[in-house]
């Protein structure tokens, strides 16, 4: 999962995740709260392996969120 609000970041590190493998689905997000209440929703199995989280964003942070959960 990847939270940031820069959709040209977002685009390189999916395209870059693919090209390590296509087994891998990238969810990407662009705000803090849509992270944990996605996060919030989602069973055990189903929580992502990885999450890069951008730093510095409006309202929640990634450290903020990375805080939180």
């Amino acid at each position: 999962m990847v939270l940031d609000d820069d959709c040209d970041d977002t685009l390189i590190i999916q395209e870059t995740i693919k090209e390590i493998s296509t087994k891998y689905r990238v969810s990407c997000l662009q705000k803090g709260q849509l992270v944990i209440q996605t996060l919030d929703n989602l069973s055990d199995s189903k929580l992502p392996s990885l999450l890069i989280l951008d730093y510095n964003l409006p309202v929640v942070t990634g450290f903020e969120l990375l805080t939180e959960i």
